[in-house]
């Protein structure tokens, strides 16, 4: 169960990692639909290429802490850390999914614009999974 736990976690962060790494370099497809809008459709966040850069560099790091996790990498770095790294990123997500009750998140108040369909049908839920992974590796 953990490698398929953390099997999945891989797949789902290293292809979004990819996604921000992509509009980093300047692509735009997905990124208007990323972003979260007001019901005016004005733009809640404007993420630049640093940005994108540092979320996809995030997300790589979350990969590798949940492989050594799993026993799939080894590196150089304590099991504790390891540790710490999985509730750290069970954390993040987790807060991610519940959200910040208006524009993000299962608790949002404004979810009738491009985004909020979104995020409730496939950002949220996700973060809720890649949260509830990262407790079954750190659990087992």
């Amino acid at each position: 169960m953990k490698l398929i736990a953390g099997f999945i976690i891989g797949v789902v962060l290293v292809t979004i990692a990819f996604i921000h790494f992509y509009w980093a370099f300047g692509g735009d497809w997905g990124k208007d639909s990323a972003i979260p809008t007001d019901r005016k459709g004005v733009k809640r966040i404007q993420p630049g290429p640093v940005d994108c850069l540092l979320v996809g560099l995030f997300l790589l790091l979350c990969t590798a802490n949940t492989f050594m996790g799993i026993g799939m990498l080894r590196l150089f770095v304590s099991q504790t850390i390891v540790t710490w790294g999985l509730w750290g990123t069970a954390f993040i997500f987790g807060l991610r999914a519940i959200g910040d009750f208006k524009y993000i998140g299962f608790f949002k108040r404004i979810n009738d614009t491009e985004f909020g369909k979104r995020d409730t049908s496939l950002y949220s839920p996700l973060c809720l999974l890649l949260s509830l992974l990262c407790l079954v590796i750190v659990m087992m």
